[in-house]
């Protein structure tokens, strides 16, 4: 009985010996990744950075379109009501200019409001990694 104690205790300590040397294998294996991740981490960082930039050039674009669309609105009433206290009917592609405008005017607020959205929720997303 003391003998087969004994290749049990002898048994046990190989296994152990075994999962040390793998623990220490695994770790290795860490230590050779942790480079890269935070390699990864630096870039995906990076890339939020110009993600952000080039997010907040193009809405900027598109609130100068909606600025510019919502002038361009004004000036076809304007012109269109000219035209009828002119005493001239109403012209029809003047009002389905003024329709797709206004249309365009929405999307385009919808757009930004998306966009700005995205921004912030993109920003949160990045200072939370750091």
């Amino acid at each position: 009985m003391i003998l087969a104690i004994g290749s049990s205790a002898a048994g046990i300590a190989t296994a152990i010996e075994a999962g040390i040397a793998s623990v220490g294998v695994l770790f290795g294996m860490l230590a050779g990744v942790l480079p890269l991740l935070r390699h990864t981490r630096k870039n995906s960082i990076e890339l939020g950075q110009i993600h952000r930039l080039v997010n907040g050039n193009l809405t900027a674009a598109k609130q100068h379109e909606l600025d510019a669309s919502r002038r361009e609105l004004v000036t076809l009433k304007e012109v269109q009501r000219l035209h009828t206290d002119a005493g001239h009917a109403e012209d029809q592609d003047a009002r389905a200019e003024i329709a797709r405008t206004t249309l365009g005017i929405a999307k385009l607020e919808t757009e930004i409001t998306e966009r700005r959205a995205l921004d912030v929720q993109i920003k949160q997303e990045h200072e939370g990694e750091r």
